[in-house]
């Protein structure tokens, strides 16, 4: 199919509509936007949609739409109230961030993702979906068979600006690709943000060599804490992993924790069948508490029959030996029949 004389962008949204407005039951496919202007300008964002205001999006589809920047299927840069629900997302593009929906905003706003499905979209990072900086809860979602070759098969989310709360919870990751975090790719860039991730799961999906020269790591999800931050807390609770796997480490969980006084607790996890060919073929922590001491609680977890060239169910790898010492527990959780070349179902290193 050729598109490339199609419009730039299909719907485009001023900057003075509010929640008030309500775009309702469209199809919006076709759009091209490898046009001229500035990256963030319709040209060149939001194939389908660009919105420089926060109308309600709602029982909406988008599909078949492209963005040279940002935004494939729908792009938004002002968050402040804005809902998007049951709408799907389906074969949209981006050669930048955001294959099906891209959001982002220079500060704390309001944000509902709710009952939305995604499903193979494609990009540099943010496969998916892919949202910078907003107060934002991501509900009841769905990810399926999304790519991209660095970050985020399915979703990304991007803190920059800090003092963030972000939730995601109720939904469900599978088959997606790329070579850091194939279903979900979460990094704080700056500090005092709160991830909750909870009551999701993720099957099947991958982190494989996508992007040439880089690593491999977390097949079901990755979690990125930048050096230098301060203050960054992450829970995971009640969450599933089967059947991922992982070139490098971490087939269904990895973190790079390298942040100062960062706060992780995981509960509840089920590890089942994951895979990787280095680290853990579960679950791979890494920490290095730069200048303070920061904590990483595992507790109630059960891995069962994951497989690792190296250590079969959990790896925590406890930072560089001039790193300063953190507190480290795994508590009331189970290892069952975990494989691994080393021997041991689980390894405290540093």
């Amino acid at each position: 199919m050729n598109r490339t004389d199609n419009v730039w962008t299909v719907v485009t949204v001023s900057e003075n509509i509010t929640e008030a407005a309500v775009i309702d039951g469209f199809t919006i496919s076709g759009g091209h936007a490898n046009g001229s202007g500035a990256n963030e300008d319709p040209g060149k964002s939001g194939g389908g949609l660009h919105a420089l205001g926060h109308p309600a999006v709602r029982n909406c589809h988008f599909e078949q739409n492209y963005a040279a920047w940002r935004g494939g299927g729908a792009y938004f840069v002002n968050t402040d109230g804005l809902t998007i629900e049951n709408n799907s997302f389906v074969h949209n593009e981006s050669d930048n961030l955001g294959g099906g929906l891209n959001v982002e905003s220079d500060s704390s706003k309001l944000l509902a993702i709710r009952e939305c499905t995604f499903t193979d979209n494609a990009a540099l990072r943010g496969g998916g979906l892919n949202i910078q900086n907003a107060d934002c809860t991501v509900e009841d979602c769905t990810f399926l068979y999304n790519l991209t070759p660095q970050h985020a098969g399915g979703m990304r989310y991007d803190a920059t600006a800090g003092g963030q709360s972000i939730e995601l919870k109720g939904s469900y990751f599978e088959g997606n690709a790329s070579s850091f975090g194939g279903g979900f790719f979460f990094e704080a860039r700056s500090d005092n943000n709160s991830f909750t991730i909870s009551d999701c799961r993720f099957t099947e999906n991958i982190s494989t060599n996508l992007q040439p020269g880089w690593g491999q790591s977390g097949g079901g999800a990755h979690i990125t804490d930048w050096p230098n931050t301060e203050n960054n807390s992450y829970l995971m609770r009640d969450c599933e992993f089967q059947r991922n796997t992982s070139t490098g480490y971490g087939g269904g969980l990895s973190t790079f924790i390298a942040g100062n006084g960062s706060n992780l607790e995981f509960r509840n996890l089920t590890f089942l069948e994951n895979s990787s060919d280095a680290g853990s073929g579960a679950m791979d922590v890494t920490s290095d508490f730069a200048t303070s001491y920061g904590t990483v609680l595992i507790d109630s977890c059960h891995f069962e029959q994951n497989a690792s060239d190296f250590i079969g169910g959990l790896a925590v790898y406890a930072g560089y030996e001039d790193a300063p010492s953190g507190e480290y527990s795994v508590t009331n959780s189970t290892f069952i029949a975990n494989e691994g070349r080393e021997g041991a179902p689980y390894t405290l290193e540093q």
